[in-house]
This record gives structure tokens, sequence and C-alpha cells, in this order.
């Protein structure tokens, strides 16, 4: 593991995204954290090596990668690959790219994560809400509807299971 993503930060990224995620009721079942040590290329998020990281290590889905940064043009501090933006057999449905310049980790997490379960790229226009378009440490709160769509859609999508 490369200094920019010490396993503290990303237990303390996955405590914050829980703690928003008790709102809709969600809990965080098993969380499997896998340090891996790969090629000084590999660190760097782009779809040929997404691509290649998915194939060789064909991890369970949703998972989520945390990267040095990316490669891509536009270049985003992260990315949320589900069904409405995946590209058809590329592997890489349900996953989530996240670099490690990334501000606000764990509400970052918690709102890509959201991206993924309920299935949309959606943004609002309120600050104090998870799906603010900007991402801060004030960030946090989700509508009734949008629990309601995630705990819908995840559950449709079998990325949630009902406890």
């Amino acid at each position: 593991m490369n200094a920019h993503w010490p396993l503290d930060a990303l237990l303390e990224s996955l405590a914050a995204a829980a703690r928003i995620y008790r709102q809709c009721g969600v809990r965080f079942g098993e969380v499997s954290i896998q340090l891996l040590r790969v090629p000084r290329g590999l660190r760097y998020y782009d779809t040929a090596n997404a691509i290649a990281l998915m194939k060789a290590l064909a991890p369970t889905t949703p998972a989520v990668w945390f990267m040095r940064d990316t490669l891509q043009e536009p270049a985003f501090d992260a990315e949320t690959i589900g069904r409405s933006n995946v590209m058809r057999g590329s592997g890489l449905l349900n996953t989530i790219w996240m670099t490690s310049q990334i501000d606000h980790r764990g509400v970052a997490l918690a709102h890509e994560l959201y991206h993924l379960l309920a299935n949309t790229g959606a943004h609002v226009a309120e600050k104090d809400n998870l799906l603010h378009s900007q991402t801060s440490a004030k960030s946090t709160l989700l509508w009734d509807w949008q629990c309601e769509r995630l705990l819908k859609v995840g559950g449709a999508f079998e990325l949630l299971k009902p406890l």
C-alpha cells in the first residue's frame, strides 16, 4: 500500500460512509479490504488499468478501488460505474474508483456509493445533501425519497440485502 491511501484513511472513510447511511436504515455488513502491491502504472485509474485489475482479481461487487490518481480525461477524483454508464462487456459494472486527492473522503465515498446503489448520476442543488455536486464535510443529508430510491433500486439489483 502506498502512503496515498494508508489503511487508517480507508477505515475512517468506511466508518464515515456507514454513519451517513444509518439515516436510511442501511448498515454495512462484512467489508473486505485487500491491500495490493501492483506495478506503479496500475496505481493510476484509467479504463484499461481498471479492466486489467478487475480481470486479474475478480472481486465481488460492489467494489471500491482506492487509487493514487487518475489518467482519465476529463479527470475526476472519483468515478462510479453503474448500470446507467457502464461500457458493455468491460467488466467494470458496480465499481467505484477514488483517487487519493479527493476531499472529504468518507462523504465522497458515501456520495459515490449512492450513485452506484441508486443507479443515478443526478445531483441536487442543496449544499447539505449528500448528492450535492461538490462534497463537503456538511453534505451528509439524504431525503426520505432518496433513501427510498436507494433501498428499492439497490435491493432490485441485489446490491443491498435486507436484514
